[in-house]
């Protein structure tokens, strides 16, 4: 029906905009939008990383981490989270 060709338009018109807005905006000098590998350690480190987790598996990469590390280390520390805050 009528909605149906106004949700497309309204869906085509807001990816165009969305690229369009993102080709054309300015660079941003945040260390935090750049590329990690630009910023975070320095080269020479790299031959001795093992390990690569990541940020929508960040639970279970932190245990799997912690349990390389010690056997007990996911237990004492990161079942309950560490810090002040525990978090």
């Amino acid at each position: 029906g009528n909605g149906d060709s106004y949700q497309r338009h309204n869906a085509t018109n807001s990816s165009w905009w969305s690229r369009r807005n993102i080709l054309n905006s300015p660079s941003c000098p945040d260390k935090h939008w750049s590329p990690v590998t630009s910023w975070r350690m320095e080269k020479k480190f790299y031959p001795v990383l093992n390990f690569v987790g990541h940020l929508e598996t960040a639970q279970q990469d932190t245990r799997r981490l912690l349990n390389r590390l010690h056997p007990n280390a996911w237990d004492s520390y990161g079942a309950s989270g560490w810090g002040k805050h525990r978090n």
